[in-house]
């Protein structure tokens, strides 16, 4: 219970997995860093065009799905063009087909106005046709080449907080809730559109404990300075 090995692997075309590193991960002395949203829409547009203006169109658009599709990286780069369009060219209402790496659970994405100009976008810039290539993957790239190239598009574009492939995911997730801070039900919403188990899982996995936190902590201080000053705001 004191510590874990972590295994980094990635999974070939032949569906084997493959073994990078092992890691000793001690949970008292080494506690992993948690991974947050990006923070603004700025933000997450900086590593948009990074990869854009760098001509890494692969890795643009793995980005534009994932945040537009709320999915993990590893369920983003197994898709297939067939996941995304019908037999006749037509795009799919929702991506059937997704069944997710670290759950097994199969969810009907809907695929959304955004993820369809990202998409219409992607296939003009490569010059591709989506019906040519039906049954094949859409990235040739792994994740964790991605993952590789995102520490770099961080690093260059200046942003300092932590920032993983998680963070596209989180943003999406994070937006979501506060776009709709009058229902009583985006909590429940949330929780099911990314396949949390529990509630706490998603007030953790969108910032809203941590956020809460900071806002009681500002509160006692105020509390205190105004106390210090001889304000009585009992």
């Amino acid at each position: 219970y004191r510590s874990q090995i972590w295994i980094e692997c990635e999974r070939d075309d032949d569906n084997n997995i493959l073994v990078l590193e092992l890691k000793s991960i001690s949970k008292i002395n080494n506690k992993p860093t948690r991974v947050e949203p990006f923070r603004t829409y700025e933000d997450l547009e900086k590593i948009l065009n990074y990869f854009k203006d760098n001509q890494m169109y692969h890795h643009w658009f793995t980005s534009c799905l994932m945040v537009s599709l709320g999915r993990r990286v590893g369920d983003t780069v197994a898709l297939k063009w067939s996941d995304l369009f019908l037999p006749n060219g037509e795009y799919r209402e929702r991506l059937t087909t997704l069944k997710e790496e670290k759950t097994g659970k199969v969810v009907g994405v809907k695929l959304n106005a955004l993820a369809k100009l990202y998409i219409d976008e992607y296939c003009k810039i490569v010059k591709i046709e989506p019906m040519e290539y039906y049954r094949e993957r859409i990235f040739s790239s792994s994740d964790a080449a991605f993952r590789k190239m995102l520490k770099q598009a961080v690093q260059i574009s200046g942003l300092t907080y932590p920032i993983s492939t998680h963070s596209f995911r989180k943003y999406y997730a994070n937006t979501i809730y506060k776009l709709h801070p009058q229902d009583a039900d985006s909590l429940m919403i949330v929780q099911t559109m990314m396949g949390h188990s529990d509630l706490e899982t998603t007030k953790i996995y969108i910032n809203e404990i941590d956020r809460k936190q900071d806002v009681y902590n500002n509160d006692y201080a105020e509390y205190m300075l105004k106390m210090k000053d001889g304000i009585k705001d009992e």
